[in-house]
């Protein structure tokens, strides 16, 4: 009976209790993480459950390398912020184009069909040009900010070959995802395109983690790429603890930051976010060390 009381099953209670007695005040998803934590800290057998609970309640030592996670994050989401700044002036830039073309008079527009077919023309080729490019200027910046992160929690060396051929594959990578999100989006009613968005970011952020891990780990990645899928879906299970102390974790904050109002709102958001995928990456650096 003793070895049937510990710290993750009762944790495991209380968040099914949250959960219910939340399922009116909370929104859906919230209350859908606490439950399905709740299950998996309360169904998970004594020995890996306080495991795993050691491993969560290590994961909150500071160290040096999540103050430079959050600045390597910084630095992307300025360059991101730049980029999306110049993107934006842009198209705005290729909407003057469309000025040009009168369509309130049908005699001009029959008589100058012509320009105007080419004005069009050059309005779409500029925004697909420019868009294609803030998309791979964004990978570029993505994939060098996450590789030195991994490299700097796995304590590897920085290389230029890993990072031409890390670049190369994020662009595949990420244009493929973004692709089945766009899609799902589109051809889904709002309500089942928003769950289907949110599973999909779920599976992508799982699945990036490990695959970056190994890579920075093996530098091969067909490995890389073998272990996302392999272990991230294939030894699911080894993940299910690990995964409901994110959720949890997630919750907490995302309650904290509704209480957040004012000016200091966005500033305060900023920093939790940050600190967030530090602890995240960190924590999943030493779990998969664990399971692989």
């Amino acid at each position: 009976m003793k070895n049937l009381i510990t710290i993750p099953r009762i944790t495991g209670i209380l968040l099914l209790a949250i959960a219910w007695f939340a399922a009116r005040t909370q929104t859906k998803l919230h209350v859908a993480l606490l439950a399905i934590s709740g299950a998996v800290l309360l169904l998970t057998p004594t020995g890996p459950a306080l495991k795993r609970w050691q491993e969560f309640r290590d994961s909150f030592r500071l160290t040096k390398s999540f103050a430079i996670i959050m600045l390597l994050d910084i630095l992307f989401l300025a360059v991101l912020a730049v980029l999306t700044l110049i993107l934006s002036n842009v198209l705005r830039g290729t909407m003057e184009l469309l000025k040009q073309v009168d369509l309130s008079d049908r005699g001009v527009l029959l008589a100058k069909v012509d320009m105007y077919n080419d004005i069009i023309g050059s309005f779409f080729s500029a925004s697909i040009t420019a868009i294609i490019i803030f998309w791979i200027a964004v990978v570029i910046a993505y994939s060098l900010s996450r590789g030195m992160i991994w490299l700097t929690l796995l304590d590897k060396p920085l290389q230029k070959k890993f990072f031409v051929r890390s670049g190369l594959f994020n662009l595949a990578w990420c244009t493929v995802w973004i692709t089945l999100m766009l899609f799902i989006l589109a051809s889904q009613s709002p309500m089942i395109g928003a769950v289907a968005f949110i599973v999909l970011m779920l599976v992508y952020t799982h699945l990036t983690t490990i695959l970056h891990h190994s890579y920075a780990k093996h530098n091969t990645m067909s490995r890389a790429v073998g272990e996302a899928f392999g272990i991230g879906l294939g030894r699911l299970g080894s993940f299910l603890n690990p995964l409901a102390y994110i959720f949890i974790i997630y919750v907490i904050l995302s309650q904290v930051l509704r209480v957040v109002t004012g000016n200091a709102a966005l500033v305060v958001t900023f920093a939790v976010y940050l600190a967030f995928m530090a602890w995240y990456r960190t924590y999943m650096r030493d779990v998969l060390r664990q399971v692989q």
